[in-house]
């Protein structure tokens, strides 16, 4: 037991900043199993040499309540993402803070929508350039706007 809870931290804090969702399951899992066998082994160590039978199925309680708390939580979140709900606030801040780097050759933004679609976002920005802008110009300027939004 120990030497799994060993190999789930190092694998854990090893893919802990990769930033792709089937990997931060895969992170939350091995968390889910350290804090589960590293309190499996204490609660009835402690249990036994404070004399406390009750410790043991306490323990149990707790760490089963903290598995559905943990992992309803992230049920909740992917299925939030699955059916297209909007960004977060800091996210479209981002996207927004984006869009105004380009400024000096964009006259206005009218609106921006900003949801998920699986793991990815779905981005609508509506611009508005001097009327005078040669149509390859506005293309390219509307190219770099979506390789910015996409990366």
């Amino acid at each position: 037991m120990a030497g799994n809870t060993v190999v789930k931290g190092l694998v854990g804090l090893y893919y802990f900043r990769v930033d792709n969702p089937q990997v931060q399951a895969l992170v939350q899992d091995c968390k889910t199993d350290v804090y589960f066998n590293v309190s499996s082994l204490l609660f009835p160590l402690i249990g036994h040499a404070f004399n406390v039978w009750y410790l043991d199925p306490l323990g149990a309680a707790l760490l089963s309540l903290y598995v559905i708390y943990d992992w309803a939580h992230t049920s909740v979140t992917t299925i939030n993402r699955l059916t297209g709900t909007a960004v977060s606030t800091p996210t479209a801040k981002k996207l927004m803070y984006l869009a105004w780097r380009f400024s000096p050759v964009i006259d206005s933004y009218k609106s921006m929508t900003a949801y998920y679609l699986g793991d990815g976002i779905i981005v609508e920005v509506e611009i508005t350039l001097d009327e005078k802008t040669p149509l390859p110009l506005a293309h390219d300027i509307s190219q770099t706007i979506q390789y910015c939004f996409e990366g």
